[in-house]
């Protein structure tokens, strides 16, 4: 048997009415090693006779040479024997620019990034839309080489294609003109195997079986629930005399049904999701709660509302309620909370049990009690110097905002923060003490003014919101060093446009220190109202807070959940006492 991949001519001894390949997922972004060296232990296990990917083995990102080099070495070292029988689908981390695409062939030694190989009449196709940002802008040169190689199989036992972005979820959800199915539908392929996104799913559709592998090492990033496919996986594929199976198959072995997670199902827990609502709690000593379920499916069903509570500032009654909802109906609860102390993180949860997939699944929903915190900004009694330090007599007496969480809602997992807010005839102003216990490792690289990398250096996210009335909002990202990335956002209901072109005119200083009283960073704002049309603030204002340690990879909120969406900020409420 030869196989034939970019003009390589491979022996083997493979039986085309008899064999098997793995599908392997994304390794990356944010590579965690030890679950890809599982996976391919795993695989080492099954001995497949052929491993494609698709796509995303290295971080990539960069044009550095000798980086993506050593990036490289450390995937055929992982590899191992498995190199021998391995076939590469590009992802965007592998090649997203001329540099990284022209080290990725040479690495791989194949002449293009997209090629065919057939076993016996099964017929292998590696697509490449590395590089395509939207469903309707493909390579063209590409779609013409594919239609003539399509053209090539109209007896095959099966064909197979391998492409990394799932632009066919666009096609299928969105009804968006997608070329490559078009042509996978004309020609008759049977299997589509795509990656990317990071999730789990299985879609047949005009005929053809696609399948979303799903993470193989890397991150969780659209979902993060197991039942949206949201869980570690590669794909197992048998053929046997021409029949095919798909095997799901998660690090420790655990074989799963391929069609355990499909596209139509992700969107029904997605409209169930909707179907619940809870109203916020606006933590006054005593407040209520109402929580609404609507069955969205045409047989009622039984479940209860329970609280799950983990802080013993939080008191909830009743616990648990048991409801019974009615086909295409609906059911509110109110229970009542109580707060008894200063610390609300964690949040509770309230959980119950919704039946989907034709009444065959559960969904387990579980979600954090929603919040809508009032804070204060006093008026300055004296003179604030923008310097840094924080010693004016104008914040002695003010109490600073320090009860954050985790970004879902748990406890936070930084050191902790503590943000002031005054404000004159002037000026709005901030200052914030931001802890880290290890002050050498603070990360403060960027010094220029809307430099993206200050995401990934320690910074203070501060979100303004200065007319309730309108959807526009604004972002400050502070770094240590008093980097600023300022920028206007427009929530149009659904998204956040976000426009780093605009500049305030904001005036910080920061100040890290290392001394025995306080270990980390400060820093102090001033923030002219004339730039939002405002005199003296008067009227309430929403706004939001958000930590980043870098050390850790961990944020900390003051009103959690964050979002850009404006209805989830919470509200500064001015004050002249």
């Amino acid at each position: 048997m030869i196989l034939l991949a970019n003009g390589q001519v491979i022996k083997s001894d493979i039986n085309p009415k008899d064999f098997s390949f793995v599908v392997l997922g994304d390794r990356t972004g944010d590579a965690q090693q030890d679950i890809f060296a599982q996976i391919i232990a795993r695989i080492e296990l099954l001995n497949p006779d052929l491993v494609v990917n698709v796509g995303d083995l290295i971080e990539g990102y960069t044009q550095d040479i000798e980086t993506l080099n050593a990036q490289w070495d450390e995937i055929f070292a992982n590899l191992g024997e498995l190199k021998n029988k391995f076939f590469f689908t590009p992802g965007n981390h592998d090649a997203i620019d001329s540099i990284s695409l022209k080290i990725y062939l040479s690495r791989i030694g194949y002449d293009k990034s997209y090629y065919s190989f057939s076993v016996g009449k099964n017929h292998f196709i590696v697509l490449d839309n590395s590089r395509q940002e939207k469903v309707d802008q493909p390579d063209w040169t590409q779609v013409k080489w594919l239609n003539m190689e399509l053209s090539k199989y109209p007896k095959s036992d099966n064909i197979f294609c391998f492409i990394h972005r799932s632009f066919w979820r666009n096609g299928y959800l969105l009804n968006q003109s997608d070329t490559f199915h078009k042509l996978f539908v004309k020609y008759g392929v049977d299997y589509v195997f795509s990656g990317h996104d990071h999730f789990y799913c299985q879609q047949k559709w005009d005929g053809i079986t696609y399948t979303q592998i799903g993470p193989s090492g890397s991150r969780f990033k659209v979902y993060f629930n197991e039942a949206y496919g949201a869980f570690q996986n590669f794909a197992l594929v048998s053929v046997k005399n021409n029949k095919v199976q798909i095997k799901v198959i998660t690090p420790d072995g655990k074989e799963l049904d391929a069609d355990c997670v499909t596209l139509d199902e992700i969107k029904e827990l997605q409209n169930i999701e909707k179907a619940i609502s809870i109203t916020p709690v606006g933590l006054t000593p005593i407040d209520s709660i109402s929580v609404t379920v609507n069955n969205i499916f045409d047989m009622p069903f039984n479940t209860s509302l329970t609280w799950s509570i983990n802080n013993d500032n939080w008191e909830i009654q009743p616990l648990s309620k048991p409801i019974a909802v009615p086909a295409k109906s609906s059911i509110t609860e109110k229970f009542y909370c109580k707060v008894k102390g200063k610390s609300i993180y964690p949040l509770p949860k309230i959980q119950l049990s919704y039946p989907y997939a034709n009444y065959k699944k559960t969904f387990n929903f579980d979600k954090r009690m929603p919040i809508k915190l009032i804070s204060n900004c006093y008026k300055a009694k004296s003179k604030i110097t923008i310097d840094g330090k924080i010693m004016e007599k104008a914040w002695q007496n003010i109490e600073p905002l320090d009860v954050f969480g985790s970004s879902d809602g748990d406890i936070p997992e930084t050191d902790p923060v503590e943000i002031y807010f005054a404000y004159d005839k002037s000026n709005l102003y901030i200052a914030g003490k931001i802890t880290d216990y290890e002050p050498n490792k603070i990360s403060a690289s960027v010094s220029e003014r809307d430099d993206d990398k200050i995401y990934q250096d320690d910074n203070i996210n501060i979100i303004l919101q200065p007319k309730i009335a309108t959807d526009t909002y604004y972002q400050f990202f502070i770094n240590p060093k008093g980097a600023v990335l300022d920028r206007v956002c427009y929530f149009d209901g659904k998204t956040s446009k976000r426009d780093k072109k605009w500049n305030s005119e904001i005036n910080v200083k920061t100040d890290i220190s290392t001394g025995e009283i306080f270990y980390g960073w400060t820093f102090e704002v001033a923030l002219p109202l004339k730039q939002f049309d405002i005199i003296e603030p008067k009227t309430d204002w929403g706004f939001n807070l958000v930590r980043y340690q870098a050390r850790n990879d961990k944020v900390s909120i003051y009103s959690v959940p964050f979002e850009h969406n404006p209805k989830t900020f919470a509200t500064l409420q001015f004050s002249e006492k």
